[in-house]
């Protein structure tokens, strides 16, 4: 008889991780990966997405075809704070942005020109601005970097982080 699992993948900047889990929560199998980071448009290091995708899909699968575990569950930890964005097929539209990524000053002028002083901004939102970190100022980069790109981004999830990005690609299918 198969044991019941849990599946989790613990997705770091670093180290990516599978794990198992009975039904006592106890880790009955692990597997770590590391993958080498590639650049972005603008030679900024990033996550390589494509590998990531290709090994939790491998390690995926071959747990669904094993002899000794059954998986009831599947949870993802991730870093969330580097976005990608798909288009209406869910397909990457752009690499996943490291939210390291330093923007340029002119970027938060016209922001803070278009939607307010910085410090009343973030008072009232109480969203500072911390560059990629913060998710309205990455959009923001986004439309005004790259509007071709932006316009195509018309489904949910659209621009999503890592965890919301796995969650999308396992529940379709």
């Amino acid at each position: 008889m198969k044991v019941k699992v849990t599946a989790v993948f613990d997705i770091g900047k670093t180290n990516k991780k599978f794990f198992l889990f009975d039904e006592n929560f106890q880790e009955v199998h692990r597997e770590y990966n590391r993958f080498e980071e590639i650049e972005d448009e603008d030679g900024y290091p990033t996550e390589n997405l494509a590998a990531l995708e290709v090994w939790a899909k491998e390690v995926f699968d071959n747990m669904l075809d094993s002899e000794k575990y059954e998986i009831i569950a599947l949870n993802f930890s991730c870093y969330g704070a580097s976005w990608v964005h798909i288009n209406e097929n869910g397909k990457p539209l752009t690499p996943l942005y490291n939210y390291m990524k330093p923007l340029k000053d002119d970027v938060f002028t016209s922001f803070n020109k278009a939607y307010g002083p910085e410090k009343e901004l973030s008072r009232v939102t109480g969203s500072p601005q911390l560059g990629m970190l913060n998710t309205g100022i990455h959009l923001y980069w986004l439309k005004i970097s790259q509007p071709e790109t932006f316009k195509k981004n018309k489904i949910l999830p659209a621009s999503t982080s890592i965890p919301q990005l796995f969650i999308y690609r396992y529940s379709r299918k």
